[in-house]
């Protein structure tokens, strides 16, 4: 076949987890925060939820970080009840506890580079490779109140900052956005 145009791209990962089958909810390795806005945010790695049907079939999903979780652990679930949803198009950077930001080696012209996106006119600012090798870019939370433990969160090349230094961040709160690997066919 002989085929004429341009190039077309996809992501190669869905965005969402629906029940496949009936049953009961249970969360296997899922640790969450709850967000500003109430909602459970997965802050676990290697997360997934398990539903067992009535006949003892059980049906596995791949939890992504980041994902907004919109069933509860021991939940019973319908056919196609939506378990939970994520951002197809990027790895977020979620802060754990409330504090506030610091950011460290993200340097103007060394580590991030600031332009403006040509479709949505905001201002980006992007994580760069650096010539000086000691350059380690990461965002690090000074949790607020008691024991004032900091989290710290490395910053790879291209990741986009959502928070600047001095910035009082919540648990849940989206840092960053780390772009993910889109698939492209070309003619």
């Amino acid at each position: 076949t002989f085929h004429i145009g341009g190039t077309a791209s996809r992501v190669v990962s869905r965005s969402q987890a629906a029940a496949e089958i009936a049953g009961k909810l249970r969360y296997r390795d899922v640790k969450f925060v709850k967000n500003r806005g109430g909602m459970k945010v997965c802050v676990s790695r290697n997360g997934y939820f398990e539903v067992e049907g009535a006949d003892k079939q059980v049906k596995e999903y791949k939890i992504h970080y980041g994902a907004i979780l919109h069933a509860d652990n021991g939940e019973a679930v319908a056919v196609n009840q939506l378990l939970a949803e994520w951002d197809p198009y990027s790895l977020p950077i979620i802060s754990e506890v409330d504090g506030t930001v610091e950011l460290q080696d993200v340097l103007e012209g060394i580590t991030l580079h600031e332009e403006r996106n040509k479709v949505t006119g905001v201002i980006e600012r992007r994580i760069v490779g650096s010539r000086e090798a000691k350059k380690n870019p990461r965002i690090s939370v000074a949790e607020k109140g008691g024991d004032k433990k900091k989290i710290s969160y490395p910053l790879p090349i291209d990741t986009m900052l959502l928070v600047e230094s001095g910035d009082a961040v919540q648990c849940g709160d989206v840092l960053a956005k780390i772009p993910q690997e889109v698939s492209t066919t070309k003619d």
